[in-house]
């Protein structure tokens, strides 16, 4: 059996950057998640033709997430939202 060096919980954008961080500084890490798929409340859902973000996420072109997954080549389309409505206790 292999040995772990560090376990994280959570598989969601957060979880998975320390995962890697972990990984290229060559120890061994293992990720729990719970649901079933990763990367957390950073996921669009399809609903009745509508795109709803599951969580409060942006990732802005200047902002410290953006640089850290273009430090990791993760590439990070830009685009501006289109038809958006927002809801206030909605």
């Amino acid at each position: 059996m292999k040995q772990t060096d560090v376990v994280i919980i959570g598989g969601g954008l957060t979880g998975l950057t320390v995962a890697t961080y972990v990984a290229r500084a060559g120890l061994q890490a293992a990720v729990f998640e719970k649901a079933a798929s990763i990367g957390g409340r950073a996921a669009t859902q399809d609903h009745q033709g509508y795109s709803l973000n599951r969580g409060g996420h942006a990732l802005y072109p200047g902002g410290a997430a953006t640089r850290v997954l273009r430090e990791l080549a993760i590439s990070v389309p830009a685009g501006s939202p289109r038809n958006v409505q927002a809801l206030l206790q909605g």
